[in-house]
């Protein structure tokens, strides 16, 4: 099975005039019979210091323990749910967030008797797909959709309320949400579609936004040229949201089996 993927990254309209760099991350990896793609939103006060990094190795311990994973234990389903199950999978996110979240600040502040994690705190949504199913997992304000045939549908992510969970939190994996979906005929070829709440909040209805979904995707699987020249155009899209309506940092990824 093989894998498409195209994804977007924007700085959100209040850090450009703060003269601050996106606090999101988002990346994927393909490995043996699968794709896993990750993305990250850190958090944006002054008091949260590293959230960009901490973004960053969000998605980089989430790829590393679901990779790891895979190459171990292979693609058996039963395995997966027991051990999701279990908060197993979810718990080795974390502690190795953890790990790598230790030695940043370590290098950074040689003498420290503490890591103050929260300084580091975000979202993660990871995406693990392959032939026989899908594994969707979230902690936070982050959205995942997948498009089935002209209806989407939420599966995970943007519903925390005021308090949003995060990667900085002690025990943070008990807040991780997870879905496991089996792949058929029927949903083979449905989008996954994984943002930050930067683009979510750009529109003021839900219907808005799918529309907005909808018209990229349209342009996407027209042909190589119309692919070509969204791939070109498609930030200053996202920019003219942040800077129009949301406001903020803007990361969005579609993910297709082709």
């Amino acid at each position: 099975m093989e894998f498409d993927v195209f994804y977007s990254s924007v700085v959100g309209y209040k850090n450009i005039l703060k003269g601050k760099s996106s606090q999101d991350y988002c990346e994927y990896k393909k490995i043996k019979s699968g794709i896993i793609c990750a993305l990250a939103d850190g958090h944006s006060t002054e008091f949260f210091e590293y959230s960009d990094v901490g973004a960053k190795l969000a998605c980089k311990a989430g790829i590393f323990i679901l990779e790891e994973y895979i190459n171990k234990n292979g693609y058996e389903l039963d395995k997966i749910r027991d051990d999701l199950g279990k908060g197993m999978l979810q718990k080795n996110i974390y502690d190795k967030w953890i790990d790598l979240v230790d030695k940043h600040y370590k290098n950074d502040i040689p003498i420290v008797f503490r890591t103050q994690y929260a300084k580091y705190s975000t979202t993660l949504v990871l995406v693990l797909v392959c032939e026989k199913f899908r594994i969707y997992l979230n902690i936070g304000d982050s959205t995942i959709l997948v498009k089935k045939s002209n209806k989407y549908a939420k599966v995970l992510g943007n519903n925390n309320g005021y308090l949003v969970k995060s990667l900085g939190k002690e025990e943070a994996y008990k807040d991780m949400e997870y879905y496991v979906e089996e792949v058929n005929e029927d949903n083979k070829n449905d989008y996954i579609i994984i943002f930050s709440d930067g683009y979510s909040d750009g529109f003021e209805s839900f219907k808005d936004m799918t529309n907005d979904l909808e018209e990229t995707i349209r342009v996407y699987d027209k042909n190589v040229f119309t692919k070509l020249l969204l791939n070109k155009n498609y930030k200053k899209h996202l920019e003219k949201i942040t800077k129009e309506k949301s406001y903020d940092d803007i990361s969005i990824m579609f993910i297709k089996s082709i």
